[in-house]
């Protein structure tokens, strides 16, 4: 199992001020790099229903984010998140993505989880 502490990934954001709230409860900690590569933590498991303990990491692109937003029934999926389609493409690729994950659920847009991993909050 990988040791990973949440004071590790001081350079990753989500869509919450603080990146403990991002992650345990919204389930998603991104780290944008260079390459337009989006390097990302999610959760994957909730033992008390509430807030996410298992995690699971990816890297996507940011193509493949708008390809997933193209492919889609675009009128339920902004109607979903109460946007339009300019404000969705204008959000930065993290709150895109959190979108995603919320409408397709995690599985649909990161792939099957193999193995899971805590994160501990120190």
């Amino acid at each position: 199992m990988k040791n990973i502490k949440l004071s590790d990934l001081k350079k990753y954001s989500g869509i919450d001020k603080s990146n403990e709230i991002s992650l345990y409860e919204y389930g998603l900690l991104c780290h944008i790099h260079n390459d337009n590569t989006i390097h990302c933590y999610y959760g994957v498991g909730s033992l008390d229903g509430c807030n996410y303990d298992t995690f699971d990491y990816t890297v996507v692109s940011k193509k493949e984010i708008i390809d997933l937003f193209n492919k889609l029934d675009k009128i339920s999926f902004l109607d979903y998140i109460s946007q339009t389609e300019e404000n969705f493409l204008s959000d930065d690729s993290i709150h895109q993505l959190y979108d995603l994950k919320s409408y397709f659920g995690v599985e649909n847009i990161f792939g099957t989880i193999y193995e899971s991993f805590e994160i501990e909050n120190k």
